[in-house]
């Protein structure tokens, strides 16, 4: 349904000639094709994509389509045109301010020279892309990253750096784990102090409404006093006359 939903998306932004919605339907295919494992066209279908964002000057598309065609080829194992995409999307990201994809291109195009076998650059660029996550206090894209730099540097022959980051990763899996803890904690606290606030507040007005039937029945007793008392008051002047 996905497929036949975005050949239909291709279908009329070609035929509109309209080429942010094709680069945006070449996308959607390619990861639609890296579900099903096409690799080729899975490639085909992300370069299309940046090629329609070119020519439509959606600047913003075209960096995130070069952060994701050179993602593809460092999985593919393809580490110069790797680096080569990746350098290409981090000065458009820089100049667009679009910290998620500068740190996505950083963090490739450090991958790209730790499998190069240039470790000490390559770790460089990965601690860049991981200090920006800090500052904007990305401590799941953090833990991502240092995942990816573990599995890297472990194919690259630097365990003791892989043992490090993995390590790290880790610990700030802890920290994940018991910040969603924590924010479990509390919003189960603000739905028990949400509850209570409602049980409370039935309860009010159950008091309330309780008093102000006491009020009633007590001024229904006294207009009935009053009226026996005027009946007693006229009885006497009917016997009297």
């Amino acid at each position: 349904r996905a497929r036949r939903l975005n050949a239909e998306a291709l279908d009329i932004a070609t035929q509109a000639q309209d080429f942010t919605a094709l680069g945006r339907a070449h996308n959607s295919q390619g990861i639609l094709l890296d579900e099903a494992g096409d690799r080729e066209g899975e490639r085909r279908e992300m370069q299309l994509a940046v090629e329609s964002a070119r020519k439509a000057g959606a600047r913003s598309d075209e960096t995130l389509y070069l952060a994701n065609l050179g993602d593809f080829y460092l999985k593919s194992g393809q580490f110069k045109t790797a680096l080569t995409l990746s350098e290409q999307a981090l000065p458009l990201a820089r100049e667009l301010k679009d910290v998620g994809i500068e740190t996505v291109a950083l963090a490739n195009i450090g991958f790209a020279h730790i499998s190069m076998k240039n470790i000490e650059l390559g770790k460089k660029y990965v601690n860049d892309s991981i200090a920006i996550d800090e500052r904007r206090g990305s401590i799941t894209g953090i833990s991502q990253t240092l995942t990816e730099l573990g599995t890297y540097l472990e194919r690259a022959g630097d365990l003791p750096a892989a043992v490090k980051a993995y390590h790290r990763h880790r610990l700030l899996g802890d920290e994940i784990l018991q910040r969603g803890q924590q924010k479990a904690i509390v919003e189960m606290q603000e739905r028990f102090d949400a509850e209570r606030r409602t049980r409370d507040l039935a309860l009010l007005n159950r008091e309330n409404a309780l008093k102000t039937e006491q009020l009633r029945q007590r001024d229904l007793q006294q207009r009935l006093w009053w009226l026996l008392a005027a009946t007693f008051v006229l009885s006497f002047v009917v016997l009297l006359v």
